[in-house]
């Protein structure tokens, strides 16, 4: 458990270990991220302790990365069938509720092949320019990850921006899985 974690091995996470120091000083930014990053781990953490409720929990959690990762919205499908995902949960932070579907094309490559997704600008990315569910939805911007446990895929998790820009980039594929890993193990 993270909890039980030394205080070495919380440092050594951070980047802060006796090796990285040196490393820490030279990439503030990276140091911010990776603190981040493992403050959302930490509460994720406590959330799995504490909640029963599936539902309560999938909000807790895209509350999580909602702050963290910088999405408009977030929501979790469940399923191993990429053209029948069930939206389960789902959060937006705008208060607006734009048409929420799963992209087919997005779910293919996140279920089928078990990995996660960044588009930084969908339009210009030809696996998924012309989605109709993503041009509904006004999506812009997405990182999603299969909720994988044992090699068995439970559905995904996604976050979406309206915005264009790179709001999503490789350091959110890298904690995006690893939540979707343990919300799945849950």
């Amino acid at each position: 458990k993270l909890t039980e974690l030394a205080p070495d091995d919380y440092f050594n996470a951070l980047g802060l270990g006796d090796a990285t120091l040196l490393e820490a000083r030279r990439a503030p930014d990276d140091l911010l991220r990776r603190t981040r990053h493992f403050a959302v781990l930490y509460a994720l953490s406590r959330v799995l302790e504490r909640e029963e409720e599936e539902e309560a929990l999938f909000v807790h959690v895209l509350d999580l990365l909602l702050k963290v990762v910088g999405a408009d919205r977030a929501y979790i499908a469940v399923g191993s069938d990429p053209t029948a995902l069930d939206i389960r949960t789902h959060r937006h932070i705008t208060g607006r509720d734009a048409p929420l579907r799963v992209s087919r094309t997005m779910a293919r490559t996140v279920i089928g092949e078990k990995k996660g997704v960044v588009l930084e600008d969908r339009q210009a990315d030809e696996r998924v320019s012309e989605s109709v569910s993503m041009n509904l939805a006004a999506t812009r911007a997405l990182v999603a990850a299969p909720l994988l446990h044992a090699g068995t895929v439970y559905g995904l998790i996604a976050l979406e921006s309206g915005e264009l820009g790179s709001r999503f980039d490789e350091a959110s594929l890298a904690l995006v899985p690893v939540v979707g890993a343990s919300v799945a193990a849950a």
